[in-house]
């Protein structure tokens, strides 16, 4: 990364200079012209993988950023998108940081009589002091106004509305920033009013001597912070909160619309200085108006109870008018947000219900009714897969995951011997889905989150998948919201297990997952039964299903590694087949070329033959597959000799160990040339820890 006071190596035509002097935490607007040229491919190689453009240039006024890659349904960036837009003109903008799913910046605005400091601390004594943070602002060192940013624990992400919960408990000029909800704005942005650089702050508050934290820096929230972020329990009820929970689908009675009111006029009532009063007071409307449109209360009789809710509150309303410091009436918007809950009436429960002015009843009578819904529900299920002949125009090929190698929800199998770099590739596809990055040349059509089930350990993946972001990404690791690795194995023939493991990665949103290996994952199956291996495959085609992902299973091929090994349903259920073939077949050494073979796809044309070739890497011990033929390569005899000093290391082999012996402790099939250079290098003291 970067370093403050040094010039940035993406710094472009100006040169881009840092603060030099610590103290000074702005730097003038004239010496800033491109920071998104300037930063944003560094910020993506430290787990920052999101940075967009912000409308408005540097001084000028801060718009959204670029549309579609903002909110809870906004795109990955990925690096070619980045460099696309820094090397045009949107490099000239500001940047902002659309934070990854795991990560939460805390905004406390307290300049120009804005009220977050007090509301900030009032939060850290109900909740506990969270731990001292990286933090991001342009108005300097030493004053609470800044955005703290911490990490959530895997799979927790805050829930639609906590900005307004927080705001009602703890106060307003406070916002919680995530990736469902605005951005961050970073260094060397410049800010669009006071024209004055934002600066990283390390956690003792100091500026910090690089312009940014890795992600793996920043400290997680406390368990308590965690759960009032993340679990809707943890406060008031929001308007969808109210629908969602009270009603359910069977709509409203008069007893629960009762509570749902009261529960707001409470709210009403006990609103203070520190309140957001248009957010509680509207909510609350809005609530009256969805049951008056309902007919579930009169207009009259709603705009009577809030207004001597409003009455009641010890807090005037006049109050309410000077702290706004604008014409502002509590009867105003009472009215207004009647009128907008009126316009969406809530449903309504049936009346024919016996019970229906009696709440518990109503729901211990409507209760019975499941078991003819769940019936009626299969049926339905099974209706929609009853297609007309015209119907059956009306579907649509399955769409890429990677083109020409997997497509979204199906189940697909990549199989082979040992040794036949299995692993590698699927490494390689669970990397390139994750960031984006195309596979040999076939674009990835489908990015998204992967897990991957490393049930034979998880030492190999790690090294694996740091050689692909190393010779792939530009070195930058994989984000850590789009890349899950699970140590140890998940039973697929155990049902309990199957489900435990569903609830773990549903809040993930996986596109695709996979099982590394079949076999490993299978315990006690036997693979030659088509009953044992047709309950591993309803599994598999179960997470498929109800995750509406991709699933892939490594798994082994038989003696003459032609297919999957043992019962021919695993291939015939499967979606898509791909078979690692050796040009010899008993031969495992790197100078055997691997082929990767498309034997099944059930919708579309088979793809091309891909040879492969295991490429080592001496950074991290491990290496990465790459597409091509090894004769003629280049690649062969070194890799071959490489394979050969490696085994007679692992024998611990005398120095003076000849050709002939060495051949005999390696059993590598090579030439005598090949054997005669690695045994020179083998004499000359060659040791993996110095190899090149």
């Amino acid at each position: 990364m970067f370093e403050q006071n040094e010039a940035r190596p993406d710094g472009g035509p100006d040169g881009l200079q840092s603060s030099t002097n610590p103290a000074a935490s702005v730097t003038d607007v004239t010496e800033i012209r491109h920071p998104y040229h300037a930063a944003a491919s560094e910020y993506f190689k430290r787990g920052w993988t999101d940075p967009i453009p912000m409308k408005g240039n540097p001084g000028k006024k801060k718009l959204p950023g670029v549309a579609g890659f903002t909110g809870y349904d906004g795109k990955p960036v990925g690096f070619q998108q980045l460099t696309e837009w820094a090397q045009g003109y949107l490099g000239e903008r500001n940047i902002g940081l659309r934070l990854p799913a795991h990560v939460v910046g805390i905004d406390v605005d307290d300049y120009e009589g804005k009220q977050g400091g007090a509301s900030w601390a009032r939060a850290c004594a109900e909740l506990g002091e969270p731990p001292a943070t990286y933090s991001t602002t342009s108005r300097g060192r030493g004053q609470p106004a800044r955005i703290r940013l911490y990490r959530l624990p895997v799979g927790k992400t805050p829930y639609r509305g906590v900005e307004k919960a927080f705001n009602t408990q703890f106060g307003e000029d406070v916002e919680i920033i995530h990736r469902g909800w605005r951005h961050v704005m970073v260094y060397p942005s410049v800010h669009e009013g006071t024209g004055r650089r934002y600066e990283w702050y390390g956690p003792d508050g100091s500026l910090m001597e690089r312009a940014a934290p890795a992600l793996s820096e920043l400290p997680e929230l406390p368990e308590a912070w965690v759960r009032y972020l993340t679990e809707q329990s943890q406060r008031s009820a929001s308007d969808d909160d109210l629908f969602d929970d009270a009603a359910g689908s069977a709509g409203w009675t008069p007893a629960t619309a009762e509570a749902a009111m009261d529960r707001q006029l409470s709210l009403i009532r006990s609103m203070d200085q520190h309140s957001k009063v248009n957010s509680v007071l509207g909510g609350a409307a809005k609530l009256f108006g969805h049951f008056v449109g309902s007919g579930l209360i009169q207009y009259d009789k709603a705009l009577l109870k809030l207004t001597e809710a409003v009455a009641a509150n010890t807090w005037h309303s006049d109050e309410w008018n000077r702290s706004h410091g604008k014409e502002w009436t509590a009867a105003s918007v009472i009215v207004d947000a009647l009128s907008n809950g009126m316009s969406e009436p809530w449903p309504v429960a049936d009346p024919e219900n016996p019970h229906y002015y009696d709440t518990q009843a109503y729901w211990e009578h409507e209760a019975t009714k499941d078991a003819a819904k769940a019936a009626d529900d299969k049926l339905s299920k099974l209706r929609a897969r009853l297609h007309s002949r015209s119907g059956l125009d009306l579907i649509t090929p399955p769409t890429p995951l990677i083109k020409g190698v997997l497509d979204v929800g199906t189940v697909a199998f990549l199989s082979g011997k040992f040794g036949t770099y299995k692993t590698f590739v699927s490494v390689a596809w669970a990397c390139s889905v994750a960031t984006g990055q195309p596979w040999e040349g076939r674009e990835v059509v489908t990015q998204g989150p992967v897990v991957y089930v490393a049930a034979e350990g998880v030492s190999g993946i790690k090294s694996r998948v740091r050689s692909w972001e190393l010779a792939f990404n530009q070195g930058a690791q994989v984000p850590d919201d789009m890349l899950y690795v699970l140590e140890g194995r998940i039973r697929l023939n155990d049902h309990d297990e199957v489900k435990l493991f569903h609830q773990l990665i549903k809040p993930l949103n996986p596109a695709l997952v996979i099982f590394d290996t079949l076999h490993a994952c299978s315990p006690g199956a036997e693979e030659n039964s088509s009953k044992d291996m047709g309950e591993v495959f309803d599994s598999l085609s179960g997470l498929r299903r109800a995750l509406k992902c991709t699933v892939l299973a490594n798994h082994h091929t038989g003696h003459a590694g032609e297919r999957s090994r043992g019962s021919s349903a695993i291939e015939d259920d499967a979606d898509t087949s791909w078979v690692i073939k050796l040009k010899d077949a008993e031969d495992r050494s790197p100078a055997n070329q691997r082929t990767l073979v498309h034997r099944k796809v059930k919708d579309g044309a088979l793809s091309e033959e891909v040879p492969i070739i295991l490429m080592p890497m001496s950074e991290t011990g491990s290496g990465y597959v790459l597409g091509g033929q090894l004769e003629g390569s280049g690649v062969s005899e070194w890799l071959v000799e490489e394979a050969i000093l490696k085994a007679l290391e692992a024998a611990s082999a005398p120095r003076t160990t000849g050709r002939d012996r060495a051949k005999a402790i390696t059993g590598i099939k090579a030439s005598n040339d090949v054997y005669m250079g690695a045994m020179q290098r083998w004499k000359a003291g060659w040791t993996s820890a110095n190899a090149d």
